[in-house]
Formats: C-alpha cells, structure tokens, sequence
C-alpha cells in the first residue's frame, strides 16, 4: 500500500497544469455591487515584474494578470495598497476597496463591469512593507500571516485567493545592486549581475509563495540534502542573520522529522525545503509556513515542516478550512493523542464565507477534535492512515471542510457528518465562540509590523 502511495505522489509531480474547473469548486460566491455583482476571478498566470531602486530608495511592481470571469459583474481581486495605475484589457481603469457582505474583510474591486471569459489586466504599485535600503544592498521580503485578515501576499503584489492556484513569476531587477541573495521557493534563474527571474509552482496560491532577498554578507547558511522515499535528493537550506551557531541542531532535527513523515504520509512534495531561523525569542515560540520553506525558530521547525505536507501540500481553500492543517500539526505537537470523549464545541468552520483568517481554536480545540476522529477510526489505521489517503487524493489542491469531511467518511466508509455539525460548524451554539487569544498558543505567535521589521 505503501508503495503504491510513493507513486501515487510521484504522478503527481509530473502534473502540469490544473483545470479551471478544479478552481471554481471553492471560488467565492459574487455579491452585490454598484447594480450589479462583484464576481470573484480565477489567475490563470500573474507575471510581477519588481524594480529595486538604490538611488530612490524605492520599489515598484509592473503587474501582468491574466484572468477568468465565469459571470458578469465588477471584477474582485486583492491588494492593500492603493494602485498607482491599472489598465483592464487595454483602458485606464480605477479599483475601489469594498467590504464583503458581514464586513469580515475588504477586497478590491475594478471599477469596470466585465463580460464573462478571459481578460488581462495591468498594475503598478510601489512596495512599502518589509523593505530596507542598507549601504550593502537591499532587505526584502514578503513574508505572510494566516491568523490577521489581509495578511497574504496582498499585502504587496495584486493577488487572487486561497482558492485560486496561479502560475507566478517575478523578474526583479535590483538596478545597479549586483550582491543581492534571493531565497525562494521556486526555480531561480540569474539573467545578469543585477537582474533574476524566479518562477514558482503553478499550483502555487496566494498562500505558498516564499520570498525573501538580502545583501549576500549579511547571513549565514547551510546545506544539506535529504534522499526522499522516490528518490529524490531534496536540499534543505538552512540560514540566519543570527550567531551561525543556531544552526547546528536543524540538520538532525530536520532529517529525522523529514524521515518521519515521509514514513507516515508518503514523499516529500515540494522541491526543497528552506528554513530562515529567526531571533523570535522576545516573543515566544513562532513561525509561519510556506511551500517547501519558513521562517521561525528551532523549537517550532518540526511543526513547520509538517506543515510542507498538510497546510501548503494540501491547501486550505477558504479561512473555514485553515483550522483543519493547523488541528492535524498540534495533533502530532501533542503526540498523535486519542480521545473517545469532548466537551464543548467551536465555530471554526462557521464564520462568515469571506472570512481569510484562520480561527485560532485550531490549536487546542481543534486537536482535541482529531484526537476524537484517532479514536473513531482507529480499527483501520487511525488519522495517519487516513491522512496519507488523503494527502495522495488533494495533494496540490485547496481544500474546504466540506470535502474534507466527504474524505474521511469515503476513506471509512462510516458517517462523521454528524461530529463536525456539533464541534466544527457549531451548530449547537446560538452565536460564534470567541477565539483563542493568540498570545497563549504555544505555536505562530503574531508577529506585528515591527517585529517583523527586527528579523528582515
């Protein structure tokens, strides 16, 4: 069984390109505007090309966006900054920031209504967050949280949502810098002295994306290579601006995990596996995964790897599927434990359906709740068992609670839909439970602007 999993995965690996259909499964649902209907899009290819300007001490983006409306209405994408210019299939278009229906998030709409089909359009927009002109170089990053709204990668670049897998390349140019390192995790290809292109994943979503660069001389790395179950040599990077000695338990650390999971739930499924080891001392234990990569520290890296299978391997599609990677990581944060009983109960799969943040009972709750499922299944193999039939079917596809509940009672072949309704929907609860404060959850502390600022 086990090695039909291995080349189950390794299929995968040869996939291409993702239907538009696969998307549209979990695209958000249109909602009224300017009579008519602000309709949500599906990215077919996003091209950014980002310009680091010494002399300005600036930055910019020249956005290329090509898109899919399947109904009319006013065109929903995402960007925090105010646009310095769009074009829409070729004329100068506006963008107005409106907010969802119950007022859960802000999404910005074009100001043009648009015709089903394909259409392309153009943005400029300078960068602003975690950006420093040093004398060596240039510090950079697009680092993301999923515990605040609006904390993806619109906080930099026009972006689509969870839902939506892109095809993302970005031609950056440091004008004049020729000592800048990039870390990221997709295919870096150096065009000349100043001058890189990165090209990630297409099934990549606005989630997934690593980036950060800095003057070379200004971190400490290390590498090592992991031989995967498909055989595979998969490098693992390992750096910091910290005492280089911090790095000297990772590669134990990371091997062992890595062997670990591997052996639970099938083969690595990126290409590789970057770690940038932040000082996160001063405000606990941290980190925040990407596909293949994360920022935090050694006390948190096993549970950010895991993440690389379940949370950024299989996607959540929405902020009511976020709980569900999270619940599975402090499952084994806790020792993959077992339960036949739960008191209480939780919304997390029952806020508002624009809702982009991940509720923070995923933590506690929430691995309550999979130690519940552990005992419900564990005549054939418990959760592991499950979760690698379940990593192998979703592996590269954003997923909602819904199909995940469908998962686990096709995997079982029993009914769970009744548990989910009581402690995930909630729907027992006449009003939405509070969440966790996030300053007791032992796992991703909230960095604000600033700390982040410190560890750039």
């Amino acid at each position: 069984m086990k090695s039909n999993l291995i080349i189950a995965i390794s299929l995968l690996f040869t996939i291409a390109a993702y239907s538009n259909q696969d998307d549209q499964k979990n695209m958000l649902s249109p909602f009224p505007h300017m009579d008519s209907q602000a309709v949500f899009t599906d990215f077919i290819n996003a091209n950014y090309k980002i310009n680091y300007d010494p002399t300005k001490q600036s930055a910019t983006v020249l956005a290329e966006i090509e898109f899919v409306t399947y109904q009319k209405g006013f065109p929903v994408f995402d960007l925090v900054r105010e646009p310095t210019s769009i074009q829409l299939d070729g004329f100068e278009v506006s963008s107005t920031s409106v907010q969802t229906p119950s007022n859960e998030t802000t999404v910005r709409v074009l100001s043009t209504e648009i015709e089903p089909g394909t259409h392309r359009f153009i943005l400029e927009i300078p960068i602003t967050d975690l950006i420093r002109f040093e004398e060596s170089g240039v510090s950079s990053a697009f680092w993301v949280t999923d515990l605040e709204d609006r904390k993806f990668l619109e906080r930099y670049i026009p972006v689509s949502f969870e839902y939506d897998r892109v095809s993302m390349r970005f031609d950056i140019h440091f004008n004049g810098l020729t000592n800048q390192k990039i870390f990221a995790n997709g295919k870096i290809t150096q065009i000349n002295s100043d001058t890189f292109e990165v090209q990630f994943p297409d099934h990549y979503t606005v989630s997934s994306v690593y980036f950060h660069t800095l003057p070379k001389g200004t971190y400490h790395q290390i590498e090592f290579h992991h031989t995967s179950l498909d055989g595979r040599s998969i490098p693992i990077t390992v750096y910091t601006k910290e005492n280089p000695s911090v790095m000297s338990p990772y590669k134990d650390t990371l091997l062992r995990t890595m062997t670990e999971l591997e052996t639970d739930y099938g083969a690595f499924p990126h290409e590789q596996f970057i770690v940038y080891h932040a000082n996160l001392s001063d405000w606990g234990l941290g980190g925040m995964e990407y596909s293949g990569a994360t920022v935090t520290n050694h006390r948190s890296v096993q549970h950010e790897l895991f993440h690389s299978f379940f949370g950024r391997g299989v996607q959540p599609a929405n902020g009511n599927a976020g709980w569900i990677d999270e619940a599975l990581a402090s499952w084994r944060d806790r020792g993959y434990q077992s339960r036949d009983s739960l008191s209480g109960s939780s919304t997390m799969a029952s806020h508002p359906e624009y809702t982009r943040k991940t509720d923070t009972n995923a933590y506690g709750f929430g691995s309550s709740f999979v130690a519940l499922l552990e005992s419900k299944l564990k005549n054939i193999g418990g959760m592991k068992s499950f979760m690698s039939s379940f990593l192998a079917k979703r592996l590269y596809t954003p997923i909602s609670t819904e199909q995940f509940v469908q998962d686990i009672e096709e995997f079982s072949q029993m009914k769970f839909q009744d548990l989910f309704d009581k402690y995930i929907y909630g729907k027992e609860i006449q009003q939405f439970s509070s969440q966790t404060d996030v300053i007791n959850i032992p796992i991703h502390k909230k960095l604000n602007a600033e700390q982040l600022e410190k560890i750039l």
